[in-house]
């Protein structure tokens, strides 16, 4: 069932052998009641000679709350996100982050804390398109009322596309095969005012040539430790699948990346390093040494983050009901 602004008539009732202890209509009215798996319902018995009418009172002996439980669920949800006032997806002490505030919600909702598990954590400033989180639950609610209910308890920039539920043994993280990740970068003299919060802005003209022979040299199975943050301890070994540029200089510019993973900063990074091949600072050709060399320092600096988009996660074979959220 959709949540909508008029209420529900839920009906429930409790037993137990207690007298007076009736079936209750309870009308939601207020909004505020929305989680309809969270609907209390608590026994009540009318005081009067003879069972006749007569002031309602709560039980005192009833049991209550009651929720409709379910067994144990495995619930995915699509996200997409404005990470810009978020310390990244994880949940970390004394920061706001992606991860705890949906879990604030779920609790809300449910009644229950749930952990959630992500395919992949982005970090501070980084925003998503269509992420991939589950959690586990014994809400017996439908898929849509989950969606709903938590888009209503969520801040604007945080939306659940979808919600659906998988097997038991489905984790996002485990069952990925890859992600694409977007880098917009505004290449014009005068500051962007309505994209400003998600591109990086580089004034002078970029020669986007020069960037797209670099890029070529990313394309395949590299160690990208030269491009990872300096606590990426040990070989960086990925597969860069796809690297593409679109637009021009002049306008909007969006470097495109698809590949089976990528380290922490990685992405930023050859974004960065890119960016002073298209300045001039440095020759395409470049780009392939940069890469052998495995050493941070050699690249260029590290993109804002306010510039990347987690595009999607990859599944193979595709997972239906997350390709159905994000065509």
């Amino acid at each position: 069932m959709g949540l909508q602004r008029r209420g529900w008539l839920a009906t429930a009732a409790r037993s137990g052998g207690q007298a007076g202890v009736e079936r209750d209509e309870v009308r939601i009215r207020d909004r505020q009641h929305i989680p309809l798996l969270r609907v209390q319902i608590y026994g009540r018995r009318r005081l009067g000679r003879g069972g006749g009418a007569g002031p309602v009172v709560p039980n005192a002996h009833a049991r209550a709350p009651v929720r409709v439980l379910a067994p144990m669920r495995n619930i995915c949800i699509v996200v997409e996100y404005e990470g810009t006032r978020y310390s990244g997806w994880q949940v970390q002490p004394n920061a706001v982050t992606v991860q705890e505030v949906i879990e604030d919600a779920i609790e809300k909702l449910t009644g229950y804390r749930s952990r959630l598990y992500v395919a992949g954590r982005t970090d501070a400033g980084v925003h998503a398109l269509a992420q991939l989180a589950s959690f586990r639950t014994e809400s017996a609610a439908d898929c849509p009322t989950i969606r709903d209910g938590l888009n209503h308890l969520l801040p604007q920039d945080i939306s659940i596309l979808h919600a659906f539920e998988a097997d038991a043994d489905f984790t996002p993280r485990g069952a990925a095969r890859g992600k694409v990740y977007r880098y917009l970068i505004w290449n014009r003299p005068a500051r962007p005012a309505v994209m400003r919060g998600f591109v990086w802005h580089v004034r002078p003209p970029l020669d986007v040539g020069s960037m797209r022979r670099a890029m070529e040299c990313l394309v395949g199975r590299h160690d990208f430790s030269a491009f990872a943050s300096s606590d990426h301890g040990g070989r960086v070994v990925h597969v860069i699948t796809r690297a593409e540029l679109a637009g021009s200089s002049g306008g909007l510019i969006s470097l495109e990346f698809e590949g089976t993973g990528f380290a922490k900063h990685q992405v930023r990074s050859m974004v960065g390093t890119l960016v002073e091949i298209g300045l001039g600072r440095r020759a395409a050709d470049e780009m392939a040494s940069i890469l052998e060399s495995r050493d941070r320092r050699r690249a260029g600096r590290t993109a804002p983050a306010r510039g990347l988009f987690l595009v999607r996660i990859l599944f193979d074979p595709p997972l239906e009901d997350y390709e159905r959220a994000v065509r």
